[in-house]
């Protein structure tokens, strides 16, 4: 190996250090959906509202509810899941991989442009 590999691998080895998973007890919040959840699941369109994941999984729903106005974290949670390198996961029911796939996809389709792409349109409509 080159000196070249060698900070490539240094933030390889970061990167992948920094998302260990560890086993924790069991909270209220693993177990039922949080008021706030409720509340989210309601505003969510029909077609998009999951039906099933809150029941079997409301760990996820409370926390993909926790995550929705943070664009960079609930896109990490959401590759997380759908494409997880743990050796034990078993993977999720199809019609539950369905209700997140289309949250992810609403997600993407509702969140607020970044700057860097509304920056260029406001410029050319002031001058």
């Amino acid at each position: 190996m080159n000196n070249d590999d060698e900070p490539q691998r240094a933030r390889t080895d970061a990167d992948s250090s920094s998302h260990a998973w560890a086993r924790r007890s069991p909270s209220i919040e693993d177990q039922q959906l949080t008021s706030a959840t409720v509340h989210w699941l309601d505003a969510l369109p029909h077609g998009v509202r999951p039906v099933h994941l809150p029941d079997d999984f409301p760990r996820i729903a409370n926390a993909l509810c926790r995550l929705w106005p943070t664009t960079p974290a609930l896109d990490l949670y959401f590759e997380e899941k759908e494409f997880s390198l743990r050796e034990d996961r078993r993977g999720f029911p199809a019609l539950i991989k369905e209700e997140l796939l289309a949250l992810h996809v609403h997600s993407l389709h509702t969140r607020p442009l970044p700057y860097e792409v509304r920056a260029p349109q406001r410029s050319s409509l002031l001058g």
